[in-house]
């Protein structure tokens, strides 16, 4: 039996699949198998698995019709055969030790998710930042925690897969499974995983490159992409009711939603979409928070003046509350008021 499974699914990328798989094959844990599921994929991607086929028997293959890269992910962690998984995408880099460097720190401490930081490449800009993918205070690094300990879990870490190694018993016990939406299949996984999880350890080290704005990227098209996080909320917050987590985690859910719509809203959406998310906020239970609950989430002290328009627009969009909404108008007077001031002064 191999250590690892490597999930990996794939819809139209050929082009990036030739230097994914050599990565693979050099990564410096041999124990793997390495499952492509390629999902109907209408490009040479099929072609190119199989052309590494006979050359490296850990290298398997699975097609499926067309569903999205969640149900593809689950069609392979079914078929994993490793006590560990990690889901990766075609299109993004991944260092030659990171499925040993994060498979180590998972048996030392017999965590149920071990999660490391990355890189981003902006494909149109070709700016490169690391240091991504975490969110912790640096005493919490060498530590392994869980949701009893660090209350805020939902905002350690971005949801996706491709920095995370998780324990495969974990994930079969737990019966999590990825949304079937075409994007935004991840999120539900994540979230979960994260509050179910009693061991999570950190591994400090960059270990992947996540590539953004490539022809592969979902982050193209980000009206499609805020009308899935939509339905996939809907179906976290039915979630968290089934397993009894959401009276737990309701700040840490609703602070994740407006993070959320916060970025997706800052590109232009259509009315639909917005008929959407007013619909989604009217089923779900935010009129039961406090008025500090939300000035809380809401706290213009803490927000950075570029994105206070954002906020605005997410309240009046939403209608949450309408003392918060007077009280972020009146901030967004009061910034103006001061470059009227300061430019009339410089004057």
């Amino acid at each position: 039996m191999s250590k690892v499974s490597i999930i990996i699914p794939c819809y139209n990328c050929g082009q990036y699949l030739d230097e994914l798989i050599q990565s693979l094959k050099k990564q410096t844990l041999t124990d793997i198998e390495i499952i492509f599921v390629n999902d109907g994929s209408t490009d040479n991607s099929e072609e190119i698995i199989k052309n590494y086929l006979p050359e490296d028997n850990r290298i398997k293959y699975i097609y499926q019709e067309n569903q999205g890269g969640g149900i593809a992910r689950n069609t392979g962690i079914s078929n994993a055969q490793s006590p560990y998984v990690i889901c990766i995408d075609a299109d993004d880099i991944y260092e030659n030790d990171m499925a040993e460097k994060l498979y180590n720190r998972a048996i030392e401490t017999d965590a149920d998710i071990t999660v490391c930081k990355y890189k981003t490449w902006n494909m149109t800009t070709n700016r490169i930042s690391g240091n991504k993918g975490l969110n912790i205070k640096p005493e919490m690094i060498n530590q392994v925690f869980s949701s009893e300990s660090v209350p805020n879990i939902l905002q350690i870490s971005n949801p996706g897969p491709c920095n995370k190694l998780y324990k495969l018993d974990f994930i079969k016990q737990n019966n999590l499974k990825y949304s079937g939406t075409k994007i935004i299949n991840d999120l539900k996984f994540g979230m979960v995983a994260l509050c179910l999880a009693k061991k999570i350890a950190i591994v400090d080290k960059d270990l992947s490159t996540y590539r953004y704005q490539g022809k592969c990227s979902s982050s193209k098209n980000r009206e499609k992409k805020l009308a899935c996080s939509i339905q996939v909320f809907k179906e976290i917050y039915n979630e968290f009711l089934e397993r009894n987590l959401y009276d737990k985690f309701e700040k840490n859910y609703i602070a994740k939603i407006i993070e959320s719509i916060k970025y997706e809203i800052s590109f232009p959406v259509s009315e639909n979409v917005l008929n959407c998310m007013r619909q989604f906020f009217e089923e779900t239970p935010f009129d039961k928070l406090k008025k500090q609950d939300l000035e809380k989430l809401f706290d213009t002290k803490r927000t950075r003046k570029h994105i206070i328009e954002y906020t605005l627009l997410t309240i009046l969009t939403l209608g949450l509350n309408f003392t918060i909404k007077h009280k972020l108008q009146n901030y967004k007077y009061s910034l103006n008021n001061l470059k009227y001031i300061l430019k009339t002064k410089s004057n």
